[in-house]
């Protein structure tokens, strides 16, 4: 059985490679309902590397999803849409990933981002912002 209705509208699965890198992501513990993963295995299409667009059997929710390059096939980040017709455009992905960014980091420090000329300020516990860093 999914998990589609227990989730928010857009999720990240925070792989294990993440782990490995020493991120320190402290909104993740804090916000699990967003970094716990889609999880069904009964979609259409199946997933794999040329789709992105997928609907839950378990339930019809429809997906956007990006696979996990480490985990293949594995949803990495998954945007719920109403159906055909209303997928998400790429700035609704890319705000997306820049809200999950932030979120995963709680937030900002007061310090600008070390990224020459960038007018933002980093993330909590990072040099650099969101627009610099990404958890996706």
């Amino acid at each position: 059985m999914c998990n589609c209705a227990n989730l928010p509208e857009n999720v990240v699965e925070i792989s294990f490679s993440w782990f490995l890198r020493n991120s320190i992501m402290t909104g993740v513990d804090k916000f699990p309902e967003y970094f716990n993963g889609l999880e069904s295995d009964n979609f259409l299409p199946e997933l794999n590397e040329t789709s992105e667009h997928y609907k839950c059997l378990d339930c019809g929710q429809y997906w956007y999803i990006q696979l996990d390059p480490d985990e293949c096939p594995s949803p990495w980040l998954s945007i719920k849409y109403e159906g055909k017709g209303s997928e998400p455009s790429k700035n609704k992905i890319k705000s997306a990933i820049e809200f999950l960014t932030i979120l995963a980091h709680e937030g900002f420090d007061e310090e600008p981002c070390r990224d020459k000329n960038c007018q933002h300020y980093k993330l909590k516990g990072k040099e650099f912002c969101h627009m610099h860093l990404s958890v996706v």
